[in-house]
């Protein structure tokens, strides 16, 4: 009987805090990144800046340039920073990401 109790104290001390975290607000950003060409460039590291916070998120794009970055905090301000050798490094600065509205669209444009 004691470990049956003992549980239910375990479960409802823990149970709140993990479904206020899986309510916690999201959003994403995706894009395509290409050259002066208007060919899609891959192997481009994406990173979405947290300007509060500083915490970072990145992904590499693929065959055709795209990238898409999931599971930003909704509401926060972001850099976002598009780099690959050889081109200079492009951002979008005081991007705002929204909540659970599918996802954002930030294209870039590199050139040598």
């Amino acid at each position: 009987m004691k470990g049956i109790r003992f549980a239910a104290l375990l479960l409802a001390l823990f149970l709140p805090a993990s479904v206020v975290a899986a309510q916690t607000a999201t959003g994403a950003v995706a894009g395509a990144v290409s050259a002066s060409t208007g060919i899609g460039l891959p192997g481009v590291t994406v990173t979405a800046i947290n300007m509060e916070s500083g915490a970072t998120q990145s992904v590499v794009t693929g065959d055709g340039g795209e990238y898409r970055i999931e599971g930003l905090p909704a509401g926060g301000r972001y850099e976002l920073r598009a780099e690959l050798d050889g081109f200079a490094s492009v951002s979008r600065t005081d991007f705002v990401v929204v909540a659970n509205n599918g996802h954002e669209r930030v294209n870039f444009l590199l050139v040598p």
